[in-house]
């Protein structure tokens, strides 16, 4: 779930996985149509002291490709500046009788 936080003018996102962990990831915003969240490293579990914790970097980008399709991809990075691709899909906007929404196919 993301929306916009007045306070900070930020855009925010929470990521409740199935293991029980939230994730806060932070935003500037849309820019040429592609707007990135990265994992608010800031927010990191305590760990015994003595012990050194290797910080995961995690990204959403959510990305225009046409009018009726968007693009979302996850990426994993251990230093923050190279990026892998973790996974990705493409969501086309559909017509139904209830309205607009977006399924995640593209044939």
């Amino acid at each position: 779930m993301w929306g916009f936080e007045r306070a900070s003018k930020t855009f925010v996102m929470i990521v409740d996985d199935n293991f029980g962990e939230l994730r806060l990831f932070t935003s500037g915003g849309w820019l040429n149509g592609v707007i990135a969240f990265q994992k608010d490293t800031a927010i990191i579990p305590q760990v015994s002291a003595g012990t050194k914790q290797q910080i995961l970097w995690e990204r959403f980008t959510f990305e225009r490709q046409a009018d009726d399709i968007f693009k979302m991809s996850y990426e994993t990075s251990n230093d923050g500046k190279t990026w892998r691709l973790g996974d990705y899909v493409v969501f086309r906007k559909h017509k139904t009788q209830k309205g607009l929404r977006y399924a995640n196919n593209v044939n």
